[in-house]
């Protein structure tokens, strides 16, 4: 692209030498997102409301949002168990484990929350168990921030 003093230089040269530079991975598009704050709070940004299960006693992962931008979400999960075993559930981030290990030994839905500091492009994921012989389940896995500004990606 000619320098901006050049002559004849035109506003759409200008308009498309801004667009590359804001959509460049590494560009300024990026450095705005990467550098915005998010504050925890009740504003819903992404949500998977689809129940799932798992009967196994390790850890599986059963449903993940992506982060685009930095800072402290809100994490929420209904969690219950198929009988009177315990079902457990954890955030995890980028494939580690990273919240509170959550559990429910009753066959009610019970709702857990949890603030958790992300940075952009982090997984934020449920991960399930259950005693032997149960199931864990759960559902209405949603991510809060107290803007609703911000982007979160919900990974199939």
């Amino acid at each position: 692209m000619p320098a901006l003093s050049s002559p004849g230089i035109k506003a759409i040269d200008v308009w498309n030498a801004l667009a590359s530079q804001l959509t460049a991975v590494g560009g300024l598009g990026m450095a705005l997102v990467y550098a915005s704050v998010v504050l925890a709070g009740d504003i819903l940004l992404a949500s998977d409301d689809t129940t799932e299960n798992d009967g196994t006693d390790i850890y599986v992962k059963i449903k993940e949002f992506t982060a685009y931008a930095t800072g402290t979400f809100r994490v929420k999960f209904d969690l219950r168990t198929s009988g009177i075993a315990n079902a457990f559930g954890r955030i995890y981030k980028n494939g580690v484990a990273f919240g509170t290990e959550q559990t429910n030994n009753t066959g009610i839905m019970v709702t857990k929350s949890e603030d958790l500091d992300f940075k952009y492009l982090d997984t934020v994921e449920l991960w399930i168990k259950s005693s032997v012989g149960e199931l864990a389940v759960a559902e209405n896995y949603r991510i809060y921030d107290s803007s609703g500004k911000f982007l979160v990606e919900v990974s199939p």
